[in-house]
């Protein structure tokens, strides 16, 4: 498995060590490590991390990761590579020994059912101070997405183009009383009644597996952008959607920016589509645009 491992530090993997020698460690993390713990896919997860110091020290020369190989939004390939904590400025305490702790933290949603590692470090200056020794981790389970969450307790679709929105599968269902004369459901299971509806011009239905760790075929992709550049002529209002409205619909939009704008990098299309609603990517889908839309 890929990694995109921080280089040139000092490293320290010894609790004790750190605090004899550095006069720091981590005191604790939420997940613990070692330890195991279960998550749904697209619930947040809260990753937390208490340093201790001897006497305090400036925060500028500080920084504060988790090291994983989760899927979520900034990692659409499942490698492991870092997630940056922040610092909440509430959290620092101190005895009357001098001695301080500071608290970091993150919120991410796990994006693909799976087993997955986690893991800690701080960086001073040189030096980085890990959690725990080698393999020693946090075992992470994230499980299938409950069926009623966040993102589909109600319907819910944002504009990300003049006239092309994303949507859960309540605003699918609802496409006509909300104004949509065009659907693309990518969500086999949902209720197709919408697609019923005279009102609704066009709707076409095609399977893609949940779960951002299942790549996207480049054939089915090509057919649904170009389904959507052609509908998209004769639409007043697109609806693409799946059951809640993120990652399989979130990749379509993706590729139709990026298909459509040729000046665009992958990274400014997903960019661009991310400041309008919280979306994630499938992986495999920048090398797949990349291929079907190279750039000059």
């Amino acid at each position: 498995m890929e990694s995109e491992r921080p280089c040139c530090y000092t490293e320290c993997c010894d609790a004790e060590t750190s605090w004899d020698q550095y006069g720091m460690r981590i005191k604790w993390t939420e997940p613990a490590v070692s330890g195991k713990s279960k998550v749904a896919m697209l619930d947040p997860l809260v990753i937390k991390l208490c340093l201790e110091c001897k006497k305090p020290i400036p925060l500028r020369n500080v920084s504060a990761w988790a090291w994983t190989h989760i899927f979520h939004q900034d990692n659409t390939e499942g490698i492991f590579r870092e997630i940056k904590l922040a610092y909440n400025p509430k959290s620092r305490k101190w005895d009357d020994w001098g001695v301080t702790t500071y608290e970091f933290f993150a919120i991410i949603y796990p994006t693909h059912s799976a087993y997955f590692r986690l893991t800690y470090n701080v960086k001073y200056e040189k030096l980085m101070i890990w959690a725990n020794v080698f393999q020693a981790d946090h075992i992470l389970t994230v499980l299938a997405p409950r069926d009623v969450n966040i993102w589909t307790k109600s319907p819910r679709y944002s504009q990300i183009t003049r006239n092309i929105y994303l949507g859960n599968y309540l605003a699918v269902i609802l496409a006509e009383e909300n104004g949509f004369d065009a659907v693309l459901n990518l969500h086999v299971e949902t209720d197709e009644r919408a697609g019923e509806d005279p009102k609704i011009k066009v709707f076409k239905s095609s399977e893609v597996k949940s779960g951002s760790g299942n790549e996207i075929d480049g054939q089915q992709l090509k057919e649904l952008v170009q389904w959507l550049m052609e509908v998209n002529m004769n639409c007043y209002r697109i609806l693409v959607g799946d059951h809640e409205g993120l990652g399989r619909a979130g990749s379509v939009i993706v590729a139709y920016i990026f298909a459509n704008n040729r000046n665009l990098t992958f990274d400014e299309a997903y960019n661009y589509v991310k400041t309008r609603t919280y979306v994630f990517c499938h992986k495999g889908l920048k090398e797949t645009l990349y291929q079907l839309y190279p750039r000059d």
